[in-house]
């Protein structure tokens, strides 16, 4: 972090980390799911990211 913090002053950073993005989904919903939110991080937007993540978890992702 502080690494990062000496090169990115006055920049807006969103900074994801994870193994991988799905535990419990099945194969299919998994790779829907972190597509749509590979895309919203694509974006470097955290409310369209939010609202992706919200989104998938309310509707169309039974395991998610």
């Amino acid at each position: 972090m502080e690494a990062l913090s000496q090169v990115l002053p006055g920049h807006n950073v969103l900074l994801i980390a994870s193994s991988d993005l799905s535990h419990y989904p099945s194969y299919d919903d998994a790779v829907r799911v972190d597509a749509g939110t590979l895309a919203a991080i694509e974006t470097l937007d955290s409310q369209q990211l939010r609202q992706t993540v919200v989104e998938e978890m309310t509707q169309g992702c039974p395991t998610c």
